[in-house]
């Protein structure tokens, strides 16, 4: 059963079968223009590789690539506590479960953007609002509560795109999974819970948050340059950068660092549940979908997912610090 929106805006319960075809067309509407899409790919990396615009074959590659890139890696509870045995940051606030009153405000300020699988565009739940909201609630609450939700509930479609200097390579693609629009609304509500703590305990470099200003960044780095360059004293700028970021973090890491940094049970749990199952369904024009499991990274696309990363990502600038 699926909840169906009559004219006047009334609520109507009755059987609604989404085509595969209407699916895509509520996808179109925010997707990239097909100047950006995949539509051409080398079969493997050599640099005389065949390049095909296949469907079929750019979809293998895709699953291919990304099943591997996705596996789950083995990971001791041992190797985590001797990685983070100099961790000592934690939380310095309360984390309430969010109230009926935050779940609607979050509803009520979704956006257009692209359904999920299923289909349900946000508008829906706008419309609903104050009857979707408690089931909103309880759900968070069971999930809370350590709960799996159903094993499709952490599905999304994925929609792969070329970086610059694509080259038409599969590695140089950048992954974007889009969940269901319920899920990414329980996911938002999540988010505004537990990002005000991280104020307090993430590295002043991670400037990509409410109430700081990320060009400080670039402020700070032009001082430090400028400043001995006038001083004629010898520095080093140390440049990493994270081939695939999102897309190789620890679930068991997430968790960990969370239960480190001391947030309360119900947060554990909850993301553990927004973890479970993850899969993405592909969407590789004139191919048939294909699903893919995914045993680690954190979705591109998910509201969570940037502060999950940005609280994982807080041990190794620790570790830095340490040098």
């Amino acid at each position: 059963m699926n909840h169906a929106i009559d004219e006047d805006g009334k609520v109507g319960i009755k059987q609604v079968e989404i085509r595969q075809e209407n699916k895509l067309k509520l996808l179109g509407r925010q997707l990239p223009k097909d100047n950006v899409r995949l539509t051409h790919l080398k079969l493997n990396e050599e640099p005389t590789a065949e390049i095909t615009s296949d469907p079929d074959q750019i979809n293998d590659q895709v699953v291919k690539f990304f099943s591997r890139l996705w596996q789950e890696e083995k990971i001791e509870e041992r190797e985590m506590e001797e990685y983070l045995h100099s961790y000592n940051k934690t939380i310095q606030s309360t984390v309430d479960k969010p109230d009926l009153s935050l779940v609607i405000d979050t509803i009520m300020h979704t956006n257009n953007s692209s359904p999920g699988p299923d289909g349900i565009p946000f508008v829906a739940w706008r419309k609903v609002a104050t009857l979707a909201g408690p089931i909103f609630v309880e759900v968070i609450e069971a999930l809370g509560e350590g709960i799996a939700p159903p094993k499709d509930f952490n599905h999304a479609t994925l929609f792969v795109l070329p970086k610059e200097n694509f080259n038409y390579l599969v590695k140089k693609t950048r992954p974007i999974s889009v969940p269901n629009t319920a899920n990414r609304i329980i996911s938002t509500t999540i988010k505004r819970v537990i990002a005000p703590p991280a104020i307090a305990v993430l590295h002043e470099s991670q400037a990509a948050l409410a109430g700081r200003d990320i060009g400080q960044n670039v402020i700070d780095f032009n001082e430090f340059y400028y400043s001995h360059l006038e001083k004629g004293t010898q520095a080093h700028l140390l440049f990493l950068d994270f081939e695939k970021a999102f897309d190789s973090v620890s679930h068991k890491f997430i968790l960990k660092m969370l239960e480190k940094l001391s947030f309360p049970r119900w947060v554990i749990n909850t993301v553990k549940g927004l973890l479970n199952q993850l899969g993405v369904w592909t969407t590789i024009t004139g191919a048939t979908p294909r699903f893919i499991e995914v045993g680690r990274g954190v979705k591109q696309g998910c509201p969570l997912s940037p502060l999950l990363y940005c609280y994982v990502h807080n041990s190794f600038l620790d570790q830095q610090r340490l040098l």
